[in-house]
Parts: structure tokens; C-alpha cells; sequence
């Protein structure tokens, strides 16, 4: 009996901005930075094809370079979102590697 999958595997960074209301820390605004998926019944160190996987979000704009993708001797990209800094007053300062996305 063969198993129809619909879970998957799932890496993501997640670049938000909290926001202090009456004392209390709220989400501001949420970016997604996905990094691969695969199915959830096979190992994703042992996926076969590794190949990168477009996520179908409403405002989603094609990637205009290749995506890392998980190997033992690929090195983690250094063009990932940067740690966020406090600030009074905000101002969007997207990564400019953002830009192409959004």
C-alpha cells in the first residue's frame, strides 16, 4: 500500500518587527524567508533531487538567484536577514536583498 503524502518538511527564517503597545510586546510585521521544504516521509538529508521548491504566497515573486540548498559541504549563505537592532523610531530599512522580493 502506497502512502499519499501531504505533509512536508519545512526550513524557514522568520524576520519580524515586535512593536510596544500599553506595556506590551506585539508583532509589527512578519517577513518569511524560506530555505527549502521536502516530504515529510523521507529524510530531508537524504532527498534524492534537492532541488529548491517556489512557496505559492499571494504577493510571491520568483527568485532571480538559485537558493541555498542543504549539502554536507555547502557553506550557510552570508546574504541571510541581518539581527534585528532596537530602535525609538522605525523606518523600513528592508535588506536590500529583500528588494527583489517584495
Amino acid at each position: 500500500m502506497k502512502l499519499l503524502s501531504s505533509c512536508e518538511w519545512a526550513w524557514s527564517k522568520y524576520y519580524v518587527d515586535f512593536i510596544c503597545e500599553d506595556g506590551k510586546w506585539k508583532f509589527w510585521k512578519m517577513r518569511l524567508w524560506p530555505i527549502y521544504k521536502t516530504d515529510f516521509y523521507m529524510s530531508w538529508t537524504n532527498h534524492p533531487e534537492m532541488e529548491p521548491t517556489d512557496f505559492p504566497f499571494h504577493n510571491f515573486k520568483p527568485s532571480p538567484q538559485k537558493p541555498w540548498e542543504w549539502g554536507k559541504d555547502n557553506i550557510y549563505p552570508i546574504d541571510e536577514p541581518e539581527i534585528p537592532t532596537p530602535y525609538e523610531h522605525y523606518e523600513d530599512n528592508i535588506p536590500s536583498l529583500w528588494d527583489k522580493y517584495i
